[in-house]
């Protein structure tokens, strides 16, 4: 599975905490045949056509000959596996206790003899998998399995723990006058509440954006509950003391403690410089982590001033003049920097390629900015936990927000520019902002932004489109690229197959993939291609193959897994909107092939998702849940050679017909400087900024009160249903939002 953009909360019992285990039992059962996959993984990728192979199974080896729509015939050996003797997955230990009510069975056995739990029969796939769910009871429960003559018995005990664990766990110092978040890990029936400096509040399920609570499946969810920090004193620190948590359930209580807090002295205001890359932030007047399309990134060494701090999910938060929060460890404080005084912003030069519309403006010192895509309808943007989702890209223009300029440039000529046809400068609660008319509705591929020296650089792709290509080369001049979800120490999920993990399948059917696309005439980069862990030290080493390089297409390939054994089907997640065309045509095509399998039943379209690689702003981005290993008979699927191949014929199909749709744009290569009399600038505001000539003068050219605040205006923000992606008959294993993952 993928991991989540933000956090995960686990439960005390979860199948991620038996992974451990579940590798002894597989290495005390897997021999022969298994040893020699093993050994393989390590030294070299696994063929694409081969699965790990216990000592207690037979195989039997064809040779065929395949024929599929996107690549030339090929004779490829398929193994098939026929289970032998019964074998368990999970749960790696047959004596355990768990504060869950049910508990997952996966394993094998052989497909040709009945396999029974407690007298009763359990069905098998064709090859001998099988996932079950059994409920549990307070105290001790005993499963017997029977099949082929072997027996396998488990005694698990059952224990109701209604509070599990409170963030933020360590003590805090923050300043005044922001916000703190609580969180709870607590049953689902449970009652909560948070006493905090004086105050009570009831304590909220967090909602899935996409549709009722997260849910993993288990008995557990997440609360949480927000106060307002008191201001500081001059000189002084305020302890305010631990938050005390009260669950209450079936007439159970348990508390617990966060950390404590304490109110940091007042003092003078300070000045960050950002030294992470990509630094993500966070709009918003209370604290919280919910990435949001509408939040840019900053660029390494952009410069603002701190006006408050705020915890949230664990982590601490500063928020900036720039009315948005960043990550107090993607930033550094700047004691060089005594004020900031507004700057002018010069330039405003353009400069076609190819690849890209590119705009340049200069300015005294880096300055912060945003960029918004509308008009654009999104689920529920402004919920408690906020949903992008969407049902069609819809965007007309894009504006470019920057703060703390007092002069701004002629606006920009777009005149050669097939991207955009006209840019205007507007001001929105004193800032200036440059609205950029796209020339196609809709059109819009990515973007990448960063400090060379003052300059601002904002690089907009234009679409890559693959409408002339040749026949056989299809994605003839198209760079994709291809990450194998997990790898090394990160194995992922795992299902029936004792041995066999995700991060296996995942690199399997990705270098099918490259394959067939190389075969189709694109250029792919692979974050991976053995079992090696390449986040080294962060996920961002996997997004930097697609930052900055004229990437087209990222896709981040995983396996899902989940408690409820019945979950299958593949899941298609997105988060800029301009992904989600290729993530709504991958599902189409992948469902058409699952259909014709028996395979799936999912029934949301595609999914709004903050998953860390699907942030990616440079160019669309798509993560690929390609079916449930921890389903039998999707699990059987995953690992047939013939379901292997059509699902990633599938995956190429929608990419060729994803480019081959894509406008075709006139080749050109050109600068132009900005043209007086294309400037036009409107006010949104009460407050008017004119533009003459070169530039346009503010009466202040000192720090700007203003900043301070976000800003308020969405005119073309709307909220809708929008599409149903709620799945109530399906769970993930890893839906919270609590731990970074970047």
């Amino acid at each position: 599975m993928a991991k989540h953009a933000k956090s995960i909360v686990f439960n005390k019992t979860t199948r991620l905490a038996l992974t451990i285990g579940g590798a002894i039992l597989a290495a005390a059962v897997v021999v022969g045949a298994v040893l020699l996959c093993l050994k393989q993984r390590v030294e070299e990728p696994m063929s694409s056509n081969s699965i790990p192979i216990a000592a207690t199974t037979a195989s039997e080896t064809t040779t065929t000959t395949t024929t599929t729509t996107t690549t030339e015939p090929t004779t490829t050996t398929t193994t098939k596996v026929v289970f032998k003797e019964l074998t368990f997955s999970s749960p790696a230990k047959t004596i355990f206790t768990t504060t869950e009510s049910s508990v997952a069975f996966s394993g094998s056995a052989d497909p040709n003899s009945t396999l029974t739990v407690n007298g009763k029969n359990i069905p098998l796939s064709k090859i001998g998998g099988f996932s079950i769910d059994q409920k549990l009871t307070e105290g001790v429960n005993t499963f017997r399995f029977e099949s082929g003559g072997k027996t396998v018995t488990y005694n698990i005990t059952y224990k109701i723990d209604i509070l599990q664990s409170v963030t933020p766990a360590k003590a805090l110092t923050v300043e005044g006058g922001g916000s703190i978040q609580f969180r709870a890990t607590a049953h689902k029936k449970a009652a909560l509440t948070a006493t905090f400096n004086g105050q009570t509040k009831k304590m909220s399920e967090t909602i899935n954006p996409n549709g009722g609570a997260f849910d993993d499946g288990g008995d557990y969810t997440t609360y949480q509950a927000t106060f307002t920090l008191p201001a500081g004193t001059a000189n002084k620190q305020k302890a305010l003391g631990s938050a005390t948590i009260t669950a209450k359930y079936n007439g159970l209580v348990e508390t617990m403690k966060s950390g404590t807090v304490t109110i940091k002295p007042v003092t003078v205001t300070r000045y960050i410089t950002v030294t992470r890359d990509y630094a993500e932030t966070f709009s918003g007047s209370v604290v919280n982590d919910y990435s949001r399309p509408d939040s840019a990134y900053l660029p390494i060494g952009t410069v603002d001033k701190i006006v408050k701090t705020g915890s949230a999910a664990g982590n601490t938060y500063y928020l900036l003049g720039c009315g948005r929060w960043v990550y107090t460890d993607d930033v550094e404080i700047t004691n060089s920097i005594k004020t900031l005084n507004k700057t002018a912003l010069r330039g405003g030069q353009t400069a076609v390629t190819d690849k890209a519309t590119v705009l340049t403006f200069g300015a005294d010192w880096k300055i912060p900015y945003n960029l918004k895509l509308a008009p654009q309808t999104y689920r529920a943007p402004n919920a408690s936990v906020p949903s992008y989702a969407i049902t069609e890209q819809t965007t007309e223009y894009i504006d470019l927000t920057f703060y703390y300029t007092n002069k701004i440039p002629a606006a920009p000529s777009m005149k050669d520019s097939p991207l955009f046809s006209s840019a205007t400068w507007r001001t929105v609660d004193g800032n200036a902002v440059l609205r950029l008319m796209l020339r196609k509705k809709g059109q819009f591929y990515g973007y990448s932004a960063e400090w060379k020296d003052n300059t601002l650089v904002f690089s907009f792709k234009h679409p890559n489109s693959a409408a002339d290509n040749p026949t056989a080369k299809p994605l003839q001049g198209i760079r994709i690229v291809l990450d194998a979800g997990h790898g090394g120490s990160s194995i992922g999920t795992y299902g029936t197959i004792a041995g066999y993990y995700e991060k296996t399948a995942t690199l399997d059917y990705t270098l099918v993939l490259q394959k067939k696309l190389e075969a189709l005439g694109a250029t792919v980069v692979m974050t991976r291609t053995a079992d090696v862990l390449p986040d080294n030290p962060t996920m961002s080493t996997r997004t930097a193959h697609a930052r900055n390089n004229n990437t087209d297409l990222l896709l981040s390939i995983h396996m899902n897994g989940s408690q409820a054994s019945s979950a299958s089907g593949c899941t298609l997640h997105y988060f800029n909107e301009y992904s989600y065309t290729i993530a709504k045509r991958l599902t189409d095509t992948m469902r058409a092939v699952e259909k014709a399998h028996g395979v799936g039943n999912r029934n949301e379209v595609t999914v709004w998702s903050p998953f860390f690689m699907a942030r990616l702003h440079d160019c669309p981005a798509v993560l690929v849940e390609c079916g449930f290993m921890t389903n039998a008979h999707n699990m059987q699927k995953l690992v047939d050679a013939t379901y292997k191949d059509q699902m990633t014929d599938a995956i190429a199909k929608a990419v060729v017909d994803y480019f081959t749709d894509l406008p075709i744009y006139p080749k050109s290569d050109s600068t132009t400087e900005p043209s007086d009399t294309t400037t036009t600038t409107e006010s949104t505001t009460t407050t008017t900024t004119t533009t003459t000539d070169d530039t346009s003068e503010s009466d202040s050219t000192t720090e700007s009160d203003t900043n301070d605040s976000t800003t308020t205006e969405n005119e073309d923000t709307k909220t809708t249903d929008g599409e149903d992606n709620s799945s109530p008959s399906v769970v993930y294993m890893f839906a919270s939002i609590n731990v970074r993952f970047n």
